[in-house]
């Protein structure tokens, strides 16, 4: 099945059989995969095989899937071991969807909003008695 793109005034074909034969051979040999860099080294257009052809082939989706699992967990596991810098692991982890942030949702009781009572210092000492 071959799918085509608009490239600098030619229709560019993708035989996506092959791209996905090709994903998966370079998922396995390489320790770190990127999917952007196997685009690269094979003249793909990213953005085209990531939103345009995926959407389109399930197969393919699922090798660039593959793909992006692996990278996440050789991150990880490579960050656990100190074997590469912890914020260039965070940058890519973010890349793939991680967050690096903290949401704290203070509520009241039951959930409720919080009321928030002015008082002095004797009637605070008051209060916890």
């Amino acid at each position: 099945m071959a799918k085509e793109e608009r490239w600098s005034g030619s229709y560019r074909k993708y035989d996506v059989d092959k791209m996905i034969e090709i994903i998966n051979e370079y998922t396995d040999n390489t320790a770190i995969p990127i999917l952007k860099e196997v685009c690269y080294l094979n003249g793909w257009s990213y953005k085209y095989v990531y939103y345009k052809l995926s959407d389109n082939n399930e197969c393919l989706k699922e090798a660039i899937q593959r793909l992006l699992d692996k990278k996440e967990a050789q991150l990880e596991r490579l960050a656990l071991i100190r074997e590469i810098d912890s914020k260039m692991a965070q940058f890519s982890l973010v890349q793939l969807g991680w967050r690096n942030e903290q949401n704290i949702k203070h509520s009241g009781a039951d959930g409720g909003a919080i009321k928030i009572r002015w008082m002095t210092e004797n009637e605070a000492e008051e209060e916890e008695e």
